[in-house]
């Protein structure tokens, strides 16, 4: 919740207390990588639905935590929508 208690602090709602956001920032970092080894060992090894299912983990755990911004930066477009043409079909789309 590191994102969200920064923009929380940054309006005086509350005041900034240091070792709490690093603690958070810990936080999150581990459970960030934790989802990037879970989508690498997808991708090396297993199929689109077990990589579909990290990418909504990764998504997920962002828009938990109030990250606005990493949320968008997933995965390009293009690459989206080479992944739904293969797991839709492209009369699906």
């Amino acid at each position: 919740m590191a994102p969200y208690y920064k923009i929380v602090t940054s309006h005086s709602a509350l005041p900034l207390d240091q070792a709490i956001l690093d603690t958070m920032e810990q936080q999150n970092k581990d459970e960030l990588q934790k989802i990037e080894d879970r989508l690498a060992e997808a991708e090396k090894q297993e199929g689109e639905t077990e990589i579909s299912d990290a990418l909504r983990a990764k998504a997920t755990y962002l828009t938990k935590i109030g990250d606005k911004v990493r949320p968008t930066l997933i995965r390009p477009i293009s690459s989206l929508s080479e992944e739904m043409a293969d797991v839709c079909g492209v009369a699906d789309l």
